[in-house]
């Protein structure tokens, strides 16, 4: 076997893992909906306010007017949190939420009509890079 056709093997490899990892991915996310959630009440914990914050993580830019906060909610007794950060002023974020859980793993969440599960965004990117590094690996081998 020639180089080429190892690196391909190797392309094709990683195209496959990343293939499954989209569909695990997309069978996280499919357990959003009913039958497989439940909704429960959130209640805000803590909130800071700053006037000016740098944020992201390779890219930072600093924002204006920025809340970090943190609700609490309950499942079969035991305590979890959710924690994000928004553009806005302490009074726009409310006390109580509603927060879409997981019944089989309830620490997977997101608060309704303000966070959204990532795991759809991570499927995305996952599915490109697989079906890429996939072409690209069979490209190298014929």
């Amino acid at each position: 076997m020639s180089p080429e056709q190892w690196v391909g093997i190797v392309g094709i490899a990683i195209g496959v893992g990343l293939g499954v990892l989209t569909l695990r991915l997309l069978w996280v996310w499919s357990r959003y909906r009913p039958p497989h959630s439940a909704k429960c009440n959130g209640y805000l914990r803590n909130r800071r306010y700053s006037k000016e914050k740098w944020i992201g993580h390779y890219h930072k830019r600093k924002v204006k007017d920025w809340v970090d906060y943190a609700y609490t909610y309950t499942v079969d007794g035991e305590l979890y949190f959710i924690e994000d950060g928004v553009h806005g002023k302490n009074e726009n974020i409310p006390k109580t939420v509603t927060v879409i859980y997981q019944k089989k793993h309830p620490k997977r969440a997101y608060i309704e009509r303000m966070t959204f599960p990532t795991e759809p965004v991570f499927a995305v990117f996952a599915g490109f890079f697989a079906l890429l590094f996939w072409v690209c690996g069979v490209a190298l081998i014929f």
